[in-house]
């Protein structure tokens, strides 16, 4: 435990650096081995080195910042420590394959690189993100009311009852709350026997992207929770969540507004 308590330091000493620069010695400091010891046990630990993993967080931390409605490309690159505008133009080109002022193209996809968190059980993966305005869908699908219940156990034992051959490819889930009950969907964008037509309404989203094949819906809580906290926007509790099914991904659509 004295050595996950040493990790855990380092990884705040990382964080309180993000606008800085991080002191190699220092950090071998805190974990009480030599610079090229506490290098190697890091990389093991995380996978990168601590210059690697510096780098992803000053960029995710970064592009969050450039999320935020009115953020400057000049301030945020004073603000993370870089002489100019330039530099830090090159920078976030290198890591992300766009420039600064692209951030808000729909088409670009972040890659948010969430702070190492070390405990019993080490894990952690990158987050692929963006930000879309999305039209108005017209979806077709069924649905179930819930009333007194766990809507997340519902929707589980719905899909697992659905006939998913009558769907075509992608196709979407998600649940609208009533006053006193809920309704979950299974939809299609082409219509199906025994369907009705439904009116997704249009929204900004915060589309996240997943491997549906192993992710967890908890950690997906879990995921976006921490997203919130860190983005400047806050959820529109208006509108659904939209999960939308492809064949090897799971695209959730969180619905964001500017605070």
């Amino acid at each position: 435990m004295e050595n996950i308590d040493r990790l855990n330091q380092v990884f705040k000493y990382i964080e309180s650096q993000l606008q800085k620069e991080i002191d190699m010695q220092t950090i071998a400091h805190i974990m009480c081995e030599n610079r090229e010891s506490s290098e190697r046990i890091f990389k093991f630990i995380t996978g990168s080195t601590i210059r690697e993993y510096f780098k992803s967080r000053k960029m995710s931390m970064a592009a969050l910042e450039l999320c935020k409605k009115g953020a400057k490309v000049v301030d945020v690159a004073t603000s993370f420590g870089y002489t100019s505008s330039q530099a830090f133009a090159r920078a976030f080109r290198n890591y992300f394959g766009f420039s600064p002022r692209e951030i808000k193209n729909d088409k670009n996809s972040l890659k948010l690189f969430p702070p190492f968190f070390a405990s019993i059980e080490l894990n952690r993966e990158i987050l692929h993100f963006k930000i879309v305005q999305q039209e108005a869908l017209t979806l077709f699908g069924q649905s179930i009311t819930i009333k007194d219940g766990d809507t997340g156990a519902a929707a589980r034992a719905f899909w697992k009852s659905f006939d998913k051959s009558k769907l075509s490819n992608p196709y979407f889930g998600f649940a609208a709350e009533k006053k006193d009950e809920d309704e979950y969907f299974i939809a299609s964008s082409s219509p199906f026997e025994g369907c009705e037509e439904i009116l997704f309404p249009a929204s900004k989203f915060a589309v996240f992207t997943f491997d549906r094949n192993v992710i967890e819906s908890e950690k997906i809580s879990q995921i976006f929770k921490y997203w919130i906290n860190e983005s400047g926007l806050e959820v529109n509790h208006a509108i659904p969540r939209l999960e939308k099914y492809n064949n090897e991904s799971l695209e959730i659509f969180f619905p964001v507004r500017e605070k």
